[in-house]
């Protein structure tokens, strides 16, 4: 018998609602005592915002996590130091982004949090935690979680349409609505030592 890497678990759980409750799981994790609180922080510092040039060091709070809100597999906002960020997860399991998915679900938030919109009022007027009444929008988050192999012509694809999108948001006139956008595999959970550890020593 072949020696395996590591067994993925989504190989038989092969519903994109399984990989949807794994990330909503870790979320959630922040509003919880340790040692869960740790690890839904270090998932946020560590996978989430690996490549974003965002300072979240400091402790971070969970104001909403809501699954296929707009269509959004995964949609939460996270607080640290009075700046709220949005973050999008479109999760896969064999497939890729299909249509406009990328484009449309990150106007659809920037849309969601421009200052005049009452909505996100609503969304969170019911939960303990509220949006702080100074805060500032440190940028959006767009994460592709596939959980199968990532092939080359995927990668490409997803770097042109960031690129294009990028000239869209990154833009001084828009500084709250930049967007940071990657892709990220299972191994990426696996790869990064302090959410791993995190998990293993406290947790598991």
């Amino acid at each position: 018998m072949e020696i395996r890497k590591r067994p993925n678990i989504f190989e038989y759980a092969t519903k994109e609602f399984s990989l949807d409750a794994m990330v909503r799981w870790f979320l959630e994790c922040i509003s919880c005592k340790e040692p869960y609180k740790s690890v839904g922080e270090a998932f946020v510092r560590d996978f989430i915002f690996m490549e974003s040039k965002c300072d979240i060091n400091k402790p971070i709070s969970l104001l909403m996590c809501e699954n296929q809100f707009k269509k959004i597999d995964v949609f939460s906002l996270i607080s640290c130091d009075n700046k709220v960020y949005p973050i999008i997860f479109e999760n896969k399991v064999d497939s890729w982004l299909h249509g406009d998915q990328f484009k449309n679900y990150c106007r659809i938030v920037a849309d969601l949090i421009k200052k005049e919109s009452k909505e996100l009022d609503e969304l969170t007027s019911g939960d303990t935690i509220k949006i702080p009444e100074d805060y500032n929008y440190g940028g959006i988050h767009f994460i592709l979680f596939k959980t199968g192999r990532i092939f080359e012509d995927e990668k490409i694809d997803f770097e042109e349409k960031k690129k294009e999108l990028y000239k869209e948001f990154n833009s001084k006139e828009n500084n709250e609505q930049s967007l940071y956008a990657s892709y990220r595999s299972l191994d990426g959970i696996f790869n990064h030592k302090r959410t791993w550890d995190t998990l293993s020593r406290k947790v598991v």
